[in-house]
C-alpha cells in the first residue's frame, strides 16, 4: 500500500500541474491570479478512495508567470505514506513558457528534500544547473544540457497547453525534454484524438486525449503511458487523468476553482 501511495503522488505531480494556462501565450489574463483544485482517487474494483487532494495558484510578475502547485495526502493515506509536496516555476511566456526556475520541495514520508534548478540559455542550448539537498546531507550539485528546449516538471504543462490540437491528427508525437531534480529525461506526448468523456459527476465533455510516456537516456520508460483528456475549449485545462498501477489506478479529477 505505500508503493501504491507513493505513484500516486508521482502521477499527479507529473499530470495535474497543467491545471492552468492558455494556448494563447499573449493573453496572460486568464493566468493571473488563478486558483483550481484537484483530487487524486484511487480505484481498485468497486472501491474509489480519495487518496490526496491538491490546488494549484498562478499569477503574472511583471511579464513572467508564476505557478505553484501544493499536494497533500488525505489523513487515511498520511498513515500509509504522508506527503506534503510544493512546486514552483517562473517561466517566460513569450518564449513557449520555458521557465528561468524552478523548486520542488517535497516531504515524503520520513524524508525531506529541496531541489532547486536554474535555467540558462547559452547560444542553442539550454542549461541546467540543480541543487539537491536531502535531509542534513551536504547538497548534490548537478549540470544538465539540452538543445533547444528543456522543461522541469510543472512548466511542461503549460507549454503542453499551449499546442494546437486543431492542427494536429490522431497519432502525431512532440518529444521534448524535462530536467528533473539531478538527471535529464524525455517526455513524449501523442495526441490521440478528440472524445466525449464523462466525469466523476456523470457529466459529458469534449476532450483533447494524449498520452505522456517519460524515458531515460536508455530510452526504458520511467513510467507506463498516462492517460490525459484536456478541455477543448480555450483552456484547455485537465479534466481527467488516468494512471495504470499494479493494483488498480489512479485518476485526477478537476473540482472546480
Amino acid at each position: 500500500m505505500k508503493r501504491v501511495t507513493k505513484h500516486i503522488i508521482v502521477i499527479f505531480v507529473l499530470l495535474i500541474i497543467g491545471g492552468v494556462g492558455n494556448n494563447n501565450a499573449s493573453n496572460l489574463n486568464h493566468t493571473n491570479n488563478e486558483h483550481l483544485n484537484y483530487e487524486i482517487v484511487y480505484h481498485w474494483g468497486v472501491i474509489w478512495k480519495v487518496a490526496a487532494k491538491a490546488e494549484l495558484l498562478t499569477q503574472t510578475d511583471h511579464h513572467q508567470i508564476c505557478g505553484e502547485l501544493y499536494a497533500r495526502t488525505q489523513p487515511w493515506a498520511d498513515k500509509v505514506y504522508r506527503v506534503r509536496d510544493t512546486l514552483q516555476t517562473w517561466m517566460n511566456p513569450a518564449d513557449g513558457f520555458m521557465p528561468k526556475r524552478y523548486i520542488k520541495t517535497a516531504h515524503e514520508g520520513k524524508t525531506s528534500t529541496i531541489d532547486t534548478i536554474e535555467f540558462y540559455h547559452c547560444n542553442d542550448s539550454i542549461i541546467g544547473n540543480s541543487v539537491r539537498k536531502r535531509g542534513n546531507n551536504i547538497p548534490q550539485k548537478h549540470r544538465m544540457a539540452a538543445e533547444s528546449s528543456a522543461y522541469d516538471m510543472l512548466s511542461v504543462f503549460y507549454y503542453i497547453r499551449t499546442l494546437n490540437f486543431q492542427e494536429m491528427t490522431p497519432g502525431d508525437e512532440i518529444i521534448t525534454t524535462i530536467f528533473s531534480g539531478r538527471r535529464k529525461e524525455w517526455l513524449k506526448i501523442r495526441y490521440l484524438g478528440d472524445e466525449t468523456i464523462k466525469l466523476r459527476d456523470k457529466q459529458q465533455r469534449q476532450s483533447h486525449h494524449l498520452t505522456l510516456t517519460f524515458s531515460m537516456k536508455n530510452q526504458q520508460n520511467s513510467s507506463a503511458p498516462i492517460d490525459a483528456w484536456l478541455d477543448i475549449d480555450n483552456s484547455h485545462k485537465p479534466l481527467l487523468i488516468r494512471g495504470t498501477l499494479n493494483v488498480g489506478e489512479i485518476r485526477v479529477y478537476y473540482t472546480g476553482n
